[in-house]
């Protein structure tokens, strides 16, 4: 799900710390250092979590919507990953729409 509108006029950069808690970590960014493009959001933490808020994937160079077949493959591939002892996170990007 996407994060609700976000007032992000007067912020350069916010970030919230990973915690084990809530397993995942969140920073709002510039682009380019640019007061007139959009900030972006970005979220880093475990697949699960992540997966969980997400409702689209950018997928073999597309974005489409998040199903959760596709969410179920890639919670597959990452008990693979992790399976192999890889230490495996996700990573989410929420731009406002214009």
């Amino acid at each position: 799900n996407s994060p609700p509108e976000l007032q992000l006029n007067d912020w350069d950069n916010f970030k919230h710390l990973f915690n084990s808690k809530n397993k995942y970590q969140v920073s709002v960014h510039k682009q380019s250092n640019s007061d007139e493009k959009k900030p972006i959001l970005l979220m880093k933490g475990g697949s699960d979590v992540v997966l969980n808020r997400c409702d689209k994937a950018y997928h073999n160079g597309e974005i489409i919507d998040m199903t959760p077949q596709l969410k179920a493959r890639y919670l597959e591939l990452n008990s693979v990953l992790a399976r192999s002892m890889a230490n495996v996170s996700t990573t989410s990007i929420y731009s406002q729409p214009p």
